[in-house]
């Protein structure tokens, strides 16, 4: 049979970093290849799975073992003991590969690990392969149902459902998986082990008490309380995947405990070792380290839960502990879920091992005795089960054709001539569509410069009912002057206060011409402030970038009947394209009655990025979540509260809800599009680092400039093409023909402008980087453009799923990231959004704490 695993996890290299079903699942697949099946394994690499280990000492680990790797782009290939392995460098690339392999190697049967949060490759899988796919657990955490699971969801629970086969890898595994989900599920204990002689370790008077793995899940206190006890004794501990900085501090109060490193042949830990502690507090699914410790005749103490005492093997020595039943929704330092631990007694713990430490004679027949039971247990494995479990399973599958298309790699072909290296370069930086502007509003005359978008229609509409609400019962046209029509200081300055408050964009009347007001005029200096061609021109003066004061909550449609929406513009905050006045299209496209307001992080970019981290709000996201949620509540006290936001902004949006719901606050909906920037392989090459720039300059010129009309990647083939000296020359002469700046523009004001963007997105960056993810258990509906269902989204996708633990809707929706505000797709977004909210009966007014007026 041809045979391929899908694995979440890497295959092999890092001791530390691997767990139980690393090798379990290693040695599963070297028996059927020894066997004379055909295996492949779809792996990340270990940098790839967020690793300690980085590519060069990835590499040297697997040459050390004498493992020849091929290397094609980010992924990397090598046979070790019969199995082919295919380690894919980027996990964004983990389920493009997977579908490619299906379709070239067509298996027979796809084996899919348990160990993914959102059950990601489980669905790719089962879409190309139904009827050949079968599910391997070791463990009940990644399962997503039952008490254990740190992720549940009905969805996923039912994609089990439609696998083939369930194997479940302990008898505690088996009865778990029947009775929370009421699915069956094959049970063997699989060949998990090498194939010896084992050495015998095990002696009374030598070696550590040793504990692997020491965390809070795994039973720290527990150990801790042992050391200090028995102060005279040696222990070691040998830190791996759950151990955190706060677990070493606490370990190295203890002059008495040793830190091994994790190495990949455990019997240079275990011919240290003279007795194993496992005071597991979480249910392990199969428990290995338990049988390979003692095959060695190193007496184990272990507690009693999960499937320890299927691998205890009869042997004495299994001990009580308070299990952890509850998680928190925060997040360890490692990304693990913290959890509740209960108060421990270690009564029973000392007793055993004090009788271990000072009773040769027991020591000795326990030893023994866990020698001969496991020798016994592990020459009885081998992979013949799982060899009849496929052939029945092929005996009643009906001949189901593999899929045929690749999928996500489709993106790929569309981009036509352009090298593998160039499409990986420009997947971050290309639309796939081409929108034209709409032709200039007629009521302007064509006055307005070229950078004002089409936006300016909803922002005139805005100005005129502000101007209609401070001139009651004057009639206001585009043209008409402020103070013809009764305008004087006093209301230019409530104006102002109005606009910045509505619109969400502060104006100084410096900016404003002298004598004559209109909303041509107003719009066009709102417009200017909010365009990549204002900042510079801005910058020109030597005027600082925003230098007012932007309100974080921006009224942007305030009354109607229903909740009000808050919706969260990017984090950017400063360009045209990520600010609140971007939302007022979206505001006026929803039905009437729809209050809408938008947030907005304060400004971030400034061109200069040590001034821009002077505030306090800039830097720390809590502060911004804690303002915008004083702002929310100063306008609805109380829910149900009903939440959105675009790209980074679903960030802001998440953890108002957080906030929120930590008031015992309903929080109805959370409403996420394209919640981040679609994920792309970027070049990890030094010397790719000038074709990233011009990649990077293209789209600037091309899109952030304004629509331009400009193909991308034929910009981005001129300027890779040009020494890095004479591109900006090019450039700035280019946009200057096309009246895209002013005619006397420079190349370094324009370079300016460039640096300053990449500014805001890098403080943007690691203020989102910075930020510990938690769980959320509300409903949340994510929107997800064409474009990162093209680009590779599966995996961000799957990220967000394992965050995500309450009800969850994704929908596809027209349009790109970069264009979804445009006009042909406005409606449908709008349309879209309002349909997910899912607003209950109701005949109450929405009246909002603060009036426009």
């Amino acid at each position: 049979m041809k045979i391929l695993l899908a694995m979440n996890l890497p295959y092999f290299g890092d001791p530390g970093f691997n767990n139980g079903a690393t090798k379990a699942n290693r040695y599963l697949l070297e028996g059927l290849a020894a066997s004379g099946h055909r295996v492949i394994a779809v792996v990340p690499t270990l940098e790839a799975a967020k690793s300690r280990l980085n590519e060069v000492e990835y590499l040297t680990g697997l040459a050390a073992q004498g493992v020849t790797v091929s290397k094609t782009g980010s992924l990397y290939t090598y046979l070790l003991n019969g199995v082919e392995v295919h380690a894919v460098g980027e996990m964004a690339g983990l389920r493009p590969h997977l579908s490619e392999q299906i379709v070239q190697f067509a298996p027979d049967w796809v084996l899919v690990s348990c160990e993914d949060w959102a059950q990601g490759l489980l669905e790719l899988a089962l879409k190309s392969c139904p009827g050949r796919v079968v599910y391997l657990c070791l463990s009940p955490t990644y399962l997503p149902f039952g008490p254990q699971a740190f992720v549940p969801n009905d969805f996923t629970t039912e994609l089990l459902g439609q696998t083939a086969a369930i194997v479940a890898g302990s008898r505690f595994i088996e009865r778990y998986i029947r009775q929370w989900s009421g699915l069956e599920a094959a049970m063997f204990y699989w060949p998990s082990y090498e194939p010896g002689p084992f050495p015998r370790f095990g002696r009374f008077d030598g070696g550590f008490v040793t504990m692997i793995n020491p965390c809070d899940v795994k039973g720290i206190d527990i150990f801790l309380d042992l050391a200090r006890h028995f102060s005279q004794i040696d222990f070691a501990v040998v830190p791996t995947w759950g151990t955190t900085a706060e677990d070493r501090a606490a370990l190295a109060q203890l002059p008495n405990v040793h830190l091994l490193k994790a190495v990949e042949n455990i019997d240079e830990i275990f011919e240290r070792t003279r007795i194993l502690l496992m005071p597991t507090l979480f249910p392990e699914g199969v428990g290995l380290t338990t049988v390979e410790a003692m095959l060695r005749g190193i007496p184990v103490l272990a507690s009693d839960v999960g499937a320890l005492p299927e691998m205890k093997l009869g042997v004495d020595f299994l001990l009580p502990v308070q299990p952890i039943e509850q998680f928190s929704d925060d997040f360890d330092p490692n990304l693990i879920p913290k959890p509740v631990v209960p108060e421990q007694d270690s009564g029973p713990w000392l007793v055993a091992l004090e009788r271990l430490l000072t009773d040769r004679a027991f020591y000795e027949e326990l030893s023994e005795t866990s020698r001969t039971r496991a020798l016994e247990f592990v020459g009885s494995l081998s992979v013949e089960p799982f060899e009849r479990l496929l052939e029945n399973l092929e005996a009643q599958a009906a001949a189901v054709p593999v899929a045929s298309a690749l999928g996500e790699q489709q993106v790929l072909e569309e981009l036509g001539e352009l090298s593998p290296e160039q499409q990986e370069l420009l997947l971050l930086w290309m639309s796939q569509q081409e929108v034209d502007s709409p032709g200039e509003d007629s009521s302007t005359n064509g006055a307005e410069p070229p950078l004002v978008s089409w936006k300016r229609t909803a922002l005139k509409s805005a100005l005129v009912e502000i101007w209609e609400a401070l001139l009651p019962g004057r009639r206001v046209t585009l043209e008409s002057d402020f103070f013809a029509l009764g305008g004087n200081a006093v209301l230019l300055e409530e104006l102002l206060e109005r606009v910045a408050r509505q619109v969400g964009q502060p104006v100084s009347p410096d900016a404003l011409p002298s004598g004559r007001l209109t909303i041509a005029d107003l719009a066009e200096a709102i417009s200017h402030q909010t365009s990549l061609l204002g900042t510079m021109l801005n910058h020109r003066k030597s005027e600082q970038l925003q230098s007012q004061e932007q309100p974080l909550l921006v009224h942007l449609r305030p009354t109607g009947e229903r909740p009000p929406l808050f919706f969260a513009a990017p984090l950017g905050g400063t360009f045209a394209s990520t600010v609140v006045i971007g939302l007022l299209d979206l505001a006026r496209q929803l039905p009437p009655g729809q209050p809408f307001y938008g947030l907005q992080a304060p400004a971030l970019a400034t061109g200069d990025e040590q001034q821009a981290e002077f505030s306090y709000l800039a830097t720390r996201l809590e502060a911004i979540v804690e303002a915008s949620v004083r702002q929310i509540q100063a306008v609805q006290p109380a829910g149900p509260y009903y939440l959105g936001g675009f790209c980074s902004g679903g960030l802001l949006a998440m953890e108002i809800a957080q906030s929120l719901r930590r008031q015992n606050q309903a929080v109805a909906n959370v409403v996420l599009l394209d919640p981040l920037l679609p994920e792309t392989p970027a070049p990890s090459a030094d010397e790719a680092r000038q074709d990233w720039e011009a990649a990077s300059l293209a789209w600037f010129a091309g899109r952030d400039l304004g629509e331009s009309g400009w193909d991308v990647a034929e910009l981005y083939r001129l300027l890779s093409a040009l020494p890095e000296p004479e591109r900006w020359p090019y450039l700035c002469a280019k946009v200057k023909a096309a009246a895209l700046v002013p005619a006397d523009t420079t190349p370094a004001e324009l370079e300016w402008l460039w640096q300053a963007k990449r500014t805001n997105e890098q403080i943007v960056a690691r203020l989102v980087g910075n930020y510990p993810p938690r769980f959320y258990t509300g409903p949340v509906t994510i929107l997800v453009s064409e474009q990162m269902g093209r680009t590779n989204s599966d995996a961000l996708l799957d990220e967000l799923r394992h965050f995500l633990r309450g009800p969850l809707q994704v929908q596809a929706i027209q349009g790109d990231h970069g264009t979804l505000f445009l006009p042909q797709y406005l409606q449908a977004l709008a349309d879209s959004i309002y349909n997910s909210l899912s607003f209950p009966t109701s005949n109450r007014s929405w009246t909002s704490n603060s009036s426009p007026t």
